[in-house]
């Protein structure tokens, strides 16, 4: 940590008028409750100087571009390597001039391999000619969510989910959740997944996303993307009721936790 970082988080932790700025900015969110988990500075920490994304997380972010929002935006978003620069060792000094070249291109787009950007459009064909992108886009769809956010309050505490796809149909909403696996097949890895990530956790968040801004209490659907041939996606429609108990119990010991550093 710099000296201006520490800085700026002592500000937060003993200056009030820094303090309560902060506050009335920051949202709990799925992705920071890992932090909240280590302690309250680990929260404020990462939301001051969030942690770079690892390259699983600039995949995923891509690919769920591509699979969301389209092929088109994600080509318009990404550059792509070329095969043959891609095939390159990257101490080369033909290979880290044809980088550089390809970054002045980019103008500050991520830059995807060839090999990467291959795998996204085999796992998004995959996608759109299974039977589960069908029961997504089933119609008549009554209302169509992609990428939303939306912001509710929880506990006493301001929270914030960004949904991938939520769809309204026959009066009812779904909430559906991308997320990438080495291998579809495998559903033992996937219940690995899901209790290591703790998955649960992101889709009761989703769940009262849609139950504060709908009044409406959704299902909640995760989606696997294998990233290994045939590339077959797996939904898992249900979990236990024990899952449910842990997020809820989680959520709002949390959620409590964040609330006492507020009010105190």
């Amino acid at each position: 940590m710099t000296k201006e970082q520490q800085e700026q988080f002592e500000s937060i932790i003993y200056d009030k008028n820094a303090r309560v700025e902060f506050i009335e900015k920051t949202f709990v969110t799925a992705s920071s409750l890992p932090y909240l988990e280590k302690s309250v500075y680990s929260f404020i920490l990462n939301k001051l100087f969030p942690e770079p994304q690892t390259a699983a997380m600039k995949f995923g972010s891509a690919l769920h571009m591509c699979v969301i929002e389209g092929v088109e935006k994600y080509l318009n978003s990404y550059v792509i390597m070329p095969k043959e620069l891609s095939a390159l060792n990257k101490n080369t000094k033909l290979y880290k001039e044809g980088y550089e070249a390809l970054q002045t291109e980019a103008n500050g787009r991520e830059i995807l391999t060839y090999d990467e950007h291959e795998q996204i459009i085999d796992m998004q064909s995959a996608f759109y000619n299974s039977e589960i992108y069908e029961e997504v886009y089933k119609e008549p769809i009554q209302e169509l969510l992609k990428e939303e956010m939306i912001e509710f309050v929880y506990n006493d505490v301001k929270c914030r989910g960004r949904l991938d796809i939520a769809t309204k149909f026959d009066e009812n909403w779904t909430v559906w959740d991308l997320k990438t696996t080495q291998d579809t097949l495998d559903l033992d890895s996937i219940g690995k997944s899901i209790n290591n990530y703790k998955y649960y956790r992101q889709m009761e968040m989703y769940r009262m996303a849609i139950v504060s801004r709908y009044n409406m209490n959704p299902e909640v659907k995760l989606i696997f993307l294998g990233k290994e041939f045939p590339f077959l996606p797996v939904c898992v429609e249900q979990l236990s009721e024990r899952y449910w108990d842990a997020a809820r119990n989680d959520i709002y010991f949390l959620t409590e936790r964040w609330k006492e550093f507020i009010d105190n």
